[in-house]
């Protein structure tokens, strides 16, 4: 099969810094990594054309799942009181993500985007496009710009691994109001021991994990669902959502959702100190968010059976990062 990426295309190391255009420097010459970047542009062509990223088709998918979601959450008749409450919470937040992405999301999308995802492609194909990457000893990220999208390309070395992304510039957020639906159904004692003993470890498992900070705000940028509901219900008040990019992956397309809990301070530098104040109990919620942000969980063979499996939990924590997280294995190790 002929390359859809022509072999002369330009291809620049970059100096890039985050939060910023990567710009060009010398231009790659090594024939192994052009071969490894134009692998990597081919295997990009190929999903983005898979899942029609020219056209606004992949929104309509999306919102139609998310909703098969919400009919499913309406199923559960049988439930109390209390429950169909944070269940109908829990619909109204899809609710207001879906209406950002039927009706803003799209209507950027026609109008600009997809025309420039267009462009973009057919100036790699053409050899035309400018291609920036930075690569270090771990990994190969791959930049394409253009005015309001940029496509991002990330290998780990050593790594079957890649996520492919394209970044979104230009679409506006909004703030929406999430109810405190805890302290709405449960009287003030109540409240006050579940904020103790579950939402704050709960908080500071994302804390320590996927959170990341803007002046001081916790911020959550994740492409789960899932993740950006229980997130948002754990920060009740006002959130500023916004829609940053797209992931790019074999079997869907997902969004990139950015938000920001404007009435909290971010937990994350006093995560450690309040961690050593938890008991067995507490510290196992905060685990459960912990292993929803940076873990999973696998089945091993059990060393004594070649019938019997054991599930392993795995957490990946950086070098850096590491000395923080003694003390909380030490917790573990003794409780």
């Amino acid at each position: 099969m002929a390359s859809k990426v022509p072999g002369n295309i330009g291809i620049y190391y970059g100096n890039c810094r985050p939060g910023r255009k990567c710009v060009a420097r010398e231009s790659v010459t090594d024939r192994a990594t052009r071969d490894e970047v134009i692998e990597l542009l081919e295997e990009t062509i190929d999903k983005i054309e898979k899942w029609g990223l020219y056209e606004d088709q992949w929104i309509s998918n999306y919102v139609n799942e998310a909703k098969e979601v919400i009919d499913g959450l309406g199923s559960y008749e049988e439930l109390n009181e209390y429950h169909k409450l944070i269940i109908n919470s829990i619909k109204e937040i899809l609710k207001s993500l879906l209406n950002r992405v039927d009706n803003d999301l799209r209507n950027y999308w026609v109008s600009k985007l997809g025309n420039e995802v267009a462009e973009l492609i057919q100036d790699i194909i053409s050899g035309k496009a400018q291609v920036i990457i930075n690569r270090t000893s771990k990994t190969l990220a791959v930049h394409v710009y253009r005015n309001h999208i940029t496509l991002d390309i990330n290998k780990i070395r050593n790594n079957s691994g890649i996520t492919t992304q394209l970044r979104i510039k230009g679409l506006r957020g909004i703030n929406i109001e999430i109810p405190n639906i805890f302290e709405e159904i449960l009287d003030k004692e109540e409240y006050e021991k579940l904020e103790k003993e579950t939402l704050t470890p709960l908080k500071l498992g994302f804390a320590i994990t996927d959170e990341t900070t803007r002046n001081g705000k916790p911020v959550m940028i994740t492409a789960h669902l899932w993740q950006a509901i229980l997130w948002m219900l754990l920060y009740p008040g006002k959130i500023y959502i916004s829609i940053n990019a797209i992931d790019i992956n074999k079997n869907d397309v997902k969004i990139k959702w950015y938000l920001v809990a404007n009435d909290y301070v971010s937990l994350k530098d006093k995560a450690i100190d309040i961690l050593r104040g938890f008991n067995y109990e507490n510290l196992l919620r905060f685990m459960s968010t912990v292993i929803l942000g940076d873990g999973n969980v696998t089945l091993l063979k059990h060393s004594n059976s070649k019938a019997r499996l054991k599930p392993v939990i795995k957490i990946s924590i950086g070098q850096v990062k590491f000395n923080e997280w003694e003390p909380i294995l030490s917790m573990l190790k003794k409780s």
